[in-house]
């Protein structure tokens, strides 16, 4: 029985170094070749898309015009459709003010200048409908950017919510909810949570003034993320996720963008 025992210790001794010799092996390779061949531009994050009467999606005739799409309805990274009434739930892991160049009239996405646009900002002059102007004649929207994730069915899906012009309203509502919110833990200590610790409802509301008519975002809170089911799980996931978006690693996809979409 003992020589059976020893046979038994020597057969999980040589698979433990085995497992050590290939992971030693491994690691070898790996450091001899760069992590991957993607930069920023190739992991940019989706655009949710709160759609307006002028969207090509509302708009017969465009390339992506769709059947049922309506004003005020919001648009999904995986092309899913919802009303406005109905809205989504997000977890928004990073926030950032950027300033965002697209071309004169409606034109298409120029460049994103990122949070450092100052030097710009100074230099821009008044446009006809107060827009800001670039010396190089395009536009310069100041834009609220959420970085975040869409809760699906299917599990958290990366996306971006912007809020620029017009929606800068809803954007400053929900920063003030965000940066007052103050979390009571079981010890009795009081804290400012992170930004990720709330999952918010997303729905759109109509408005208007003497220009015309649109949708706005409107937000509520709607749970804790650590009550969801893997809420711990889902938590340091948005934790590593808000890591890749501050270190620049992983940027917002803007480049199927109008000036006022």
């Amino acid at each position: 029985m003992a020589r059976k025992k020893e046979e038994t210790t020597t057969a999980v001794e040589t698979i433990d170094k085995t497992k050590l010799a290939l992971a030693s092996r491994d690691a070898a390779l790996l450091e001899t070749v760069p992590s991957n061949d993607f930069d920023s531009r190739d992991v940019s994050v989706p655009r949710i898309k709160l759609l307006q009467a002028l969207s090509p999606e509302c708009t017969k005739g465009e390339a992506v015009y769709m059947k049922d799409a309506r004003a005020g309805d919001i648009l999904l990274p995986d092309g899913t459709l919802i009303e406005g009434d109905s809205g989504f739930q997000f977890i928004p892991v990073a926030y950032k003010r950027e300033g965002l160049v697209f071309g004169p009239n409606r034109g298409g996405f120029v460049a994103n200048l990122g949070t450092g646009y100052d030097e710009v900002l100074v230099k821009c002059s008044a446009g006809p409908n107060g827009e800001r102007m670039t010396p190089e004649g395009n536009e310069l929207v100041e834009t609220a950017t959420y970085f975040g994730f869409v809760l699906q069915d299917g599990g958290p899906i990366p996306a971006v919510i912007c809020m620029n012009k017009t929606q800068w309203r809803s954007a400053k509502k929900l920063n003030g909810l965000i940066s007052q919110f103050r979390e009571k833990l079981s010890n009795g200590n009081i804290i400012t949570p992170p930004i990720y610790w709330r999952v918010w409802k997303f729905t759109t509301d109509p408005t208007k003034n003497e220009k015309g008519n649109w949708f706005l975002y409107t937000t509520k809170p709607d749970g804790n993320v650590v009550d969801l089911p893997n809420g711990r799980d889902l938590f340091e996931t948005c934790k590593a996720f808000r890591e890749e978006v501050m270190q620049g690693t992983k940027v917002a996809r803007y480049e199927d963008t109008t000036s006022d979409s």
